[in-house]
């Protein structure tokens, strides 16, 4: 990263996008909040849902950040007409709010994520999404979980109808099948 990201945001815009994904979202699950620059301004994206937010500056990248992060800067926006956002030593500096994040300056889509995460929709990231959308969304272990579950689960299916000759890679084959049919795949 040679030049520190930094961006100018239009403060009422951005307390009603972070106030837009915060819909989205329950006590029980929560996801990475990405922080990236399109032709629309501050664009924020958590799973498949994204906001906008008027800015300018210079933001050649993306920055993933805890809903936690997102949930405090909507907490303390000043009541001035802009604010100062900007990456600095692994920070995201929001206001007068910042916590750690990851930045990727390489441009390229995230994959489009579920918002719900269960063991479905996440063995279905696969289909659609290739392993760098999955790293730069920050989805791998929560895949590869899925898919942990996933082996565990046909393990005992194929332990219990071994006497009905029911093989492992039938199994694996009808979920694959089902993943493709539901997720259009």
């Amino acid at each position: 990263m040679n030049e520190i990201p930094h961006l100018e945001v239009n403060t009422k815009a951005l307390r009603a996008a972070l106030k837009y994904l915060k819909r989205f979202t329950n006590k029980t699950h929560t996801m990475n909040v990405y922080w990236g620059y399109d032709t629309e301004g501050l664009m924020l994206q958590m799973g498949s849902t994204q906001a906008h937010a008027d800015a300018v500056g210079n933001w050649q990248g993306m920055a993933r950040s805890s809903y936690n992060l997102a949930l405090a800067v909507l907490e303390g926006l000043p009541d001035t007409a802009t604010v100062n956002m900007y990456v600095e030593n692994g920070k995201l500096h929001v206001g007068g709010v910042s916590s750690i994040c990851m930045w990727d300056d390489r441009q390229g889509p995230l994959a489009h994520t579920p918002l719900a995460g269960d063991l479905e929709s996440l063995l279905a990231l696969r289909l659609h999404n290739s392993s760098e959308e999955l790293e730069r969304s920050g989805m791998t272990n929560l895949v590869i979980e899925a898919e942990r579950k996933r082996n565990n689960m046909v393990t005992r299916a194929v332990t219990a109808l071994r006497p009905l000759g029911i093989t492992r890679g039938e199994i694996l084959g009808l979920i694959e099948e089902r993943l493709k049919r539901k997720y259009h795949a």
